[in-house]
């Protein structure tokens, strides 16, 4: 995506939601492309090195195992850190499954709120990996 495709969809009369999406996307991009010129500087992956006791208690809850990666280490990390598969992941997001019966139950908030608190470390972990209240 260009930057001409962003003014487009920006400018686009028939969208709501263009000028609210459009900044937040180029300043993802700009943050991208900070960490690219200056590696080593990932707030998320630089936490994992600081303290990998703390997060190997925090994504006990149930990261997600099944999404991409890397294929080789983010530059600025060591290829031999025995969290390196973590510090490859493109993503750190957790999830829970719930069957149609257990959605559909009158206990189904209770589960629900069961599965949010599951999250919880790893959610604090990263918001203060990343200089974020919790």
């Amino acid at each position: 995506m260009t930057l001409d495709d962003l003014a487009t969809i920006q400018n686009d009369a028939r969208s709501n939601l263009g000028p609210l999406v459009v900044p937040r996307i180029v300043e993802a991009i700009g943050r991208a492309e900070a960490e690219r010129q200056t590696p080593g500087t990932h707030a998320d992956l630089s936490a994992i090195v600081k303290d990998p006791r703390a997060w190997k208690v925090s994504k006990r809850g149930g990261l997600r195992h099944d999404e991409a990666t890397l294929k080789r280490p983010p530059r600025g990390f060591d290829p031999d850190h025995p969290l390196i598969d973590d510090l490859k992941r493109l993503s750190f997001t957790s999830g829970a499954r719930f069957s149609e019966h257990q959605a559909c139950a009158p206990d189904f908030s209770a589960r629900f709120v069961a599965a949010c608190r599951r999250a919880v470390p790893l959610m604090r972990f990263l918001a203060r990996a990343m200089g974020l209240a919790f």
